[in-house]
């Protein structure tokens, strides 16, 4: 989804999209199930792009994954994101209301799928595409699933969190709930939309995000 952002930032940022393993070039790779070890590899593979002021934003699955990176970068050595960016998730710390939903046969797990309305709805009409994607959409609601919440100190960065109006899976206060996580500032946006909002709301989107780096100095310096 992040191809779309590209020509609607401001010059200055540098998006760096995370590419994970069953996706795309990725296909033939083994996706993760187990979001400890899938957070270790993404701060691995960020490190040599943390020379400069930075955010992390993950929408779903990858809110918790930016948490978790954000976490790991808070407590080491190197420059500490400057802001977290989340959207369409529950806080870490609130217990998931969903079933295990990865574990469901095919047949209920497709219909799922359907109701969330997070996939084209022409991949439904090809079952031989779909067969090929549900070990990676399983993958995906394992690692989530069986997230543990292990509590620790509050980020030193601020934190702003996207909701969709319209969302089902995450309420306007399970959004709020990201207050906590931060020692600094906390902002909430609530757009139209239901869980995939990011995706119907991209231009608003988009600008929000460009204007909450600005206010945290994640932005170049204003022309003399």
């Amino acid at each position: 989804m992040f191809r779309q952002w590209r020509s609607q930032l401001p010059e200055w940022v540098d998006l760096v999209p995370v590419l994970l393993p069953g996706r795309e070039s990725r296909f033939s790779e083994t996706p993760f199930t187990n979001l400890g070890p899938l957070t270790d590899a993404v701060v691995e593979a960020m490190a040599s792009e943390l020379d400069v002021p930075y955010a992390l934003f993950g929408h779903s699955m990858g809110a918790l994954v930016a948490f978790e990176a954000a976490r790991r970068l808070d407590a080491g050595p190197g420059r500490r994101p400057s802001l977290l960016l989340v959207a369409g998730r529950v806080a870490p710390h609130s217990r998931p209301r969903e079933r295990m939903i990865h574990q469901l046969p095919d047949d209920h797990f497709i219909d799922y799928l359907q109701k969330v309305n997070g996939t084209e709805p022409e991949i439904f009409e090809d079952r031989s595409l779909i067969d090929i994607l549900l070990p990676v959409l399983r993958a995906d609601f394992a690692a989530c699933e069986t997230y543990v919440y292990r509590p620790g100190q509050p980020l030193a960065c601020p934190i702003t969190t996207f909701g969709g109006i319209e969302d089902r899976e995450v309420a306007e206060a399970d959004a709020a709930a990201w207050s906590i996580h931060s020692a600094a500032r906390f902002r909430l946006h609530m757009l139209p939309g239901g869980h995939f909002f990011v995706n119907s709301e991209r231009a608003r989107m988009v600008s929000l995000i460009a204007s909450e780096c600005v206010s945290v100095g994640a932005a170049p310096p204003a022309p003399q």
